[in-house]
């Protein structure tokens, strides 16, 4: 018993020593706690106010919270480190929000591989989608009906071509090369009909140059209209004159008015064993007149006495130099077309061939957008394709790719400039005609546009003034005949966020889905 006791009273004094011991050691006021050591609750001290808590130190809870007894101050300027957590009392800085999951909010993807409906996604959404061509159409030399999407080779797999309305103003004959007749051999060439393999239809063209001049080869003529009326004008008719071409050897092809001796910018080409498609441009020697608006079936009445509109328009493919030789012409075609901003480039690319009179009309896709799993998508969306134009950015087209409908937006080529209007984005393109190029388009509920162009941005100046929940459809193509975008879409996605700029970065580049 007294062993005992003396043990006790032996811990009491140990325990009041080192008691006396930790309050020696104690920090003063203003000094960091040692590392492992707990900082002692002192409860008459001020907390200091620029303390920055070690990273392998917990802070006492006891003197990080203000008390009226203790009279201790709050650390307003206490700064979490990293892996410790606030204490009790002090605002913990706001950790930046993640961005959300672009596949789960994902509304729509149309990869085009095998039709033209989206892919099933997770919401299962059913979205009306059409596709429209009033006139049958050909592709590959067969012919498809009305309102039948021509899927052709995309980005990934398949995309979906559309066009403008065209027609071929060559008769069957001589679209088809089915006549050697009708066409003129230039300085003593060979004309004939071949069954060997030919581009489309049973016989191509063979033409044998002699060797003994230049300027050898084959010429077909055609009377047309050197005018057209565009809605106000009577404006200069431009030309795009297209043939399939193999053999051996070097040529030349230019268009020619043979009334006024007016030749156009002749295409220099090198001939192979497949078939391969060239063409010429030639603009007609017209000036514009005025005339106003509604004048489509008078417009000639209109123009002064004795004006002829007419001229003898000749397409010639010739050898470059004196050699003898074999080439064969199949497929060829006649567009005339519309050119707002005439003379500005090369001129425009023909569009797909068809037999020889065949008109074909506008082609678009429309998305109905009125359904409620848009409702997202309409305050903070994204849209985003791959397009492969057909068309050099300065033709002096004008294109439409896409608009959003009621006339809320439009993405459009025009001069030379893709254009997301009316929010005053503008992209001058470098490398455009036969180049896929990743298109994005990204707004919020206050109005901020972003367009994007293989990943990079290009943010609007100001906020939209009109609303995109208002819209109920979006359509690829033309709002008049003459205007669709003329070129081939791919892997078209709608996104209900609005990507942030390096999340349309990944998707161009094909790593944001993975």
């Amino acid at each position: 018993m007294k062993i005992i006791i003396a043990l006790g009273m032996l811990a009491s004094l140990l325990n009041a020593g080192l008691l006396h011991a930790q309050e020696e050691a104690a920090p003063a006021a203003g000094v960091p706690a040692a590392a492992g050591v707990p900082a002692a609750a002192d409860t008459n001290a001020a907390v200091n106010t620029n303390v920055v808590a070690d990273a392998n130190v917990l802070a006492a809870a006891e003197p990080t919270v203000a008390s009226a007894e203790t009279n201790a101050i709050a650390d307003t300027n206490i700064v979490a480190a990293a892996g410790v957590p606030a204490a009790a009392g002090v605002p913990a800085i706001a950790e930046p929000k993640p961005p959300e999951d672009p596949v789960k909010n994902m509304i729509a993807r149309f990869s085009f591989d095998a039709r033209i409906m989206p892919e099933p996604t997770a919401g299962g959404f059913d979205i009306p989608v059409v596709f429209q061509r009033e006139s049958p159409t050909f592709l590959n030399g067969q012919e498809l009906g009305s309102h039948m999407p021509r899927l052709v080779t995309g980005k990934f797999g398949q995309g979906l071509l559309v066009e403008s309305a065209h027609v071929n103003l060559y008769s069957p004959s001589q679209a088809g090369a089915e006549e050697a007749s009708m066409f003129q051999a230039l300085n003593g060439s060979a004309l004939a009909g071949t069954a060997e393999k030919p581009w489309e239809g049973k016989q191509a063209l063979a033409v044998t140059t002699k060797g003994e001049a230049d300027d050898e080869g084959v010429a077909l003529e055609l009377k047309v209209e050197k005018a057209l009326y565009n809605g106000a004008s009577i404006v200069p008719a431009y030309y795009v004159a297209s043939v399939y071409l193999k053999g051996q050897g070097s040529l030349k092809l230019f268009l020619k008015d043979m009334d006024s001796d007016t030749v156009g910018e002749p295409v220099y080409v090198d001939l192979g064993n497949e078939w391969k498609r060239f063409f010429c441009t030639f603009s007609a020697p017209f000036a514009v007149t005025n005339i106003g608006a509604k004048h489509e079936a008078d417009w000639k009445t209109l123009l002064p006495p004795g004006t002829n509109i007419e001229e003898r328009l000749q397409l010639a493919i010739v050898k470059t130099d004196s050699s003898k030789t074999t080439f064969y012409a199949d497929g060829l075609q006649l567009e005339q077309r519309n050119m707002p901003y005439a003379r500005t480039g090369a001129g425009p690319a023909p569009q797909a061939w068809a037999p020889g009179g065949m008109v074909l009309s506008n082609e678009t896709l429309t998305i109905s957008t009125k359904d409620n799993y848009f409702g997202r998508w309409r305050k903070n969306g994204t849209i985003s394709f791959w397009f492969l134009p057909n068309w050099d950015a300065r033709d002096g087209t004008h294109d439409t790719i896409l608009q959003i409908l009621p006339s809320l937006m439009t993405l459009q080529h025009v001069n030379g400039k893709l254009h997301l209007a009316p929010v005053g984005v503008a992209f001058t393109p470098s490398d455009w005609q036969n180049t896929w190029h990743h298109i994005a388009i990204t707004w919020n509920e206050k109005g901020q546009w972003v367009m994007y162009v293989n990943g990079l941005d290009y943010p609007n100046d100001e906020t939209m003034k009109r609303p995109i929940d208002a819209a109920i459809s979006l359509v690829f193509g033309g709002a008049a005949p003459s205007t669709a975008p003329n070129g081939i879409i791919d892997d078209l996605m709608f996104f209900q966020i609005t990507l942030a700029a390096e999340q349309v970065k990944a998707l161009f580049a094909g790593d944001l889905l993975k």
